[in-house]
């Protein structure tokens, strides 16, 4: 005996009429927008980084070896119905410009802050996924990220350190497979003031 799926038409026939005769069901829930702020953005340091930012940032390739330092502006906004703070930054470098974006979240299960970072010289066509603990002044996450195929993956550790209301300090350090860190990137923003 063998089984016969109804062909695409029937089913295509079959899902019209059940959306037609049934109305689609109403919501009451309301859910604000991304300029309606919650109370804490999920953790209450997201809040004191909304607002748009200018500073410098240099970049090492190479250990004790300043690559690139150019300036940077940047915004953090509440994203996703204000669940989650996202930053936008747009900069140089080598004067090509260079931008990217950050997610942030704090995770109320693990306790842990997670953030995704795309970059448009740092990341190619990859994410960095980090998480870690909260430090003195902000927070601290690490992640892997692949060198090359076929070689162990580095690490990426980044501190985000707010100074009074309108220093930001963003360092990030490279992790090499066997553990030694290396300054790989430094933002130092001040707060725009409008």
């Amino acid at each position: 005996m063998s089984i016969r799926f109804p062909t695409p038409l029937v089913l295509s026939m079959l899902l019209f009429a059940a959306c037609s005769t049934s109305p689609a069901p109403q919501s009451d829930m309301s859910h604000p927008t991304d300029s309606e702020t919650p109370s804490d953005l999920g953790h209450p340091f997201f809040n004191r980084l909304v607002g748009d930012w200018e500073g410098t940032v240099t970049t090492w390739l190479e250990p004790d070896k300043i690559y690139d330092e150019s300036s940077i502006r940047g915004s953090f906004a509440p994203a996703i119905n204000g669940r989650f703070l996202r930053h936008t930054y747009d900069g140089f470098m080598k004067d090509k410009p260079r931008n990217g974006e950050e997610l942030f979240a704090f995770n109320p299960i693990t306790k842990k802050f997670e953030i995704t970072w795309v970059d448009s010289f740092h990341m190619s066509q990859a994410i960095l996924f980090s998480d870690g603990s909260e430090i003195e002044n902000g927070f601290s996450v690490f992640g892997t990220w692949d060198a090359a195929e076929g070689i162990p993956k580095w690490g990426w550790r980044t501190d985000y350190v707010l100074n009074r209301n309108d220093e930001l300090i963003v360092t990030s350090y490279v992790v090499t497979p066997e553990g030694e860190e290396s300054k790989g990137v430094e933002l130092i923003y001040h707060r725009i003031v409008q």
